[in-house]
């Protein structure tokens, strides 16, 4: 889910909307500010939640 996906070259961009990079730059971000990004799923739903460390 949090890898990078390409498009087929030949697909209408229009008709689909996004790059497929977005959850990947999001982990990323994450992992370089030494926080946790976790996903769980229900009922066709999807949850996200990102920890990051309190800098003091």
């Amino acid at each position: 889910m949090f890898e990078p996906f390409y498009r087929i070259p030949q697909s209408d961009r229009w008709q689909h909307g996004g790059t497929g990079l977005g959850l990947a730059l999001v982990k990323k971000l994450v992992e370089y500010l030494q926080g946790k990004i976790e996903v769980t799923s229900s009922h066709g739903w999807a949850m996200f939640t990102v920890q990051l460390p309190l800098s003091l």
